[in-house]
């Protein structure tokens, strides 16, 4: 019974900040659309970190409401570097338009379409639209916001189980934290988190279009790290990897695809180790053991002991 009563009283509170949380973002709606919108507003919840998202419709208007976590924060993320990015590039049709920044929460247009399978994301044809996307994005005015990979480490480090950390995983953070990063190529805009999920099969009505959304990790930074953060997290193959460069110089991305590849090839320890911390944060604050199984293959790469 203590523990019925315990589950009860958690799904009680939980209900009472979703009902909170959807009185901030109508309030915050009621800014820019009519208030005979509000009532009929249907909310569901599109993100993993609790009460981080919503998608709110009325059945003709989508948007995305996304508010700023404790989790979040820890992660690195900063709703007003997203909101500014998203601003930045609101004229080139890349990404989704910011609507409002209000206290917590950030309120964006919903972009209408479908997440891509696997299966979708590597056929030739959305590759290369990809691929172009990719070119078009690293073309933009820089946002302003450079990546500091350094202090992102040492922040996420500080959120660690520390149980967890070993003399080899020591040693290799204060190896990374004194290596020379290495040469950048070429500073762009970025989006820094490129998978299935975070690009939209859009359906307009002369042909099929891509675009990016979750850009809460973007920056400026080298496009080779963008595009090694790219193959290493989707798990590419080395004949998938040399198939996008080639669609990706040809269109204009870089006049030597050698020295990219060369280049990229640079940046991997460094977007692996960013990403085995990721895990190793988003396990500590949600307790999915997915993130343990996917922080262990990282470590096997670094060759640090389990």
């Amino acid at each position: 019974m203590a523990y019925r009563s315990a589950k009860t009283e958690v799904n009680v509170n939980q209900e009472a900040i979703h009902q909170e949380s959807q009185r901030e973002i109508c309030a915050i709606l009621a800014h820019i659309y009519s208030a005979d919108v509000l009532p009929a507003l249907k909310f569901t919840s599109v993100a993993g970190l609790t009460d981080a998202g919503w998608h709110v419709t009325d059945g003709e208007h989508h948007w995305l409401a996304r508010g700023m976590t404790v989790e979040k924060r820890q992660l690195g993320i900063s709703a007003t570097r997203e909101a500014n990015i998203l601003k930045h590039l609101s004229a080139y049709g890349l990404a989704p338009n910011p609507l409002i920044r209000q206290g917590k929460w950030l309120v964006l247009e919903w972009v209408v379409g479908e997440t891509m399978s696997e299966q979708l994301f590597m056929m030739p044809e959305h590759q290369q639209t990809l691929s172009t996307l990719l070119v078009s994005l690293h073309d933009k005015p820089l946002s302003g916001y450079p990546l500091n990979i350094r202090q992102r480490l040492a922040h996420q480090l500080m959120f660690i189980d520390r149980r967890r950390f070993t003399p080899c995983w020591l040693k290799l953070h204060q190896s990374m934290m004194r290596t020379p990063l290495p040469v950048s190529i070429k500073t762009a805009l970025v989006h820094m988190d490129l998978h299935e999920e975070n690009i939209i099969l859009t359906m307009p009505s002369d042909r099929p279009t891509l675009r990016l959304i979750d850009w809460e990790y973007a920056a400026d930074a080298d496009i080779a790290l963008e595009l090694a953060a790219l193959f290493q997290g989707n798990g590419w193959t080395s004949e998938e990897q040399k198939t996008f460069l080639d669609y990706y110089c040809q269109r204009g991305g870089y006049h030597d695809v050698t020295r990219l590849a060369q280049a990229i090839a640079q940046w991997i320890p460094w977007v692996t180790y960013l990403s085995m911390l990721w895990f190793e944060l988003r396990w500590r604050q949600s307790g999915d053991e997915h993130y343990l199984e996917a922080s262990s293959e990282q470590r096997r790469y670094l060759g640090l002991s389990h």
